[in-house]
């Protein structure tokens, strides 16, 4: 009896994920990845997870709206280099409000912090780190011996 709760809730969740794609890129592609799935082949499972986790998960939650999530993700994906991803959520974000323009502007914006965020955080750090050490940080060669 759990089984067939638990069953009906992953369904339902499942149901979700496919109306959230359906809106956001088309029902077509959501019939596409409905097929795939059923399909059982090699991916079928991660497909699942994805559809499962962001589009019945996160996707629909109230606290950002979609045109937001899509800023974010898309800033995300940059900083991953992930090309296939960048494709996929480019047009979904085109169907969540943003406009070409927009998607100009978040590459611009993250093209700043892909570069350099990683090397403040780190200089930030070792800097928390000297000065709990004792280890002085004013002038170019403070740590120096």
């Amino acid at each position: 009896m759990a089984s067939d709760a638990k069953n009906d809730s992953l369904s339902e969740r499942r149901e979700l994920a496919f109306k959230q794609i359906s809106e956001m890129i088309s029902p077509e592609q959501a019939e596409s990845i409905r097929s795939k799935i059923a399909a059982d082949d090699f991916g079928s499972a991660l497909l699942e997870m994805t559809m499962d986790h962001c589009y019945a998960d996160v996707w629909p939650r109230e606290g950002l709206s979609r045109r937001d999530r899509s800023l974010v993700t898309l800033g995300i994906l940059i900083a991953q280099k992930a090309a296939p991803e960048i494709t996929f959520q480019t047009k979904m974000a085109l169907r969540n409000g943003l406009a070409p323009r927009e998607l100009e502007e978040i590459v611009l914006h993250a093209l700043t912090y892909v570069g350099f965020s990683a090397a403040n955080l780190a200089n930030a750090t070792i800097i928390d780190v000297l000065r709990e050490l004792g280890i002085k940080t004013e002038g170019r060669t403070a740590a120096d011996p």
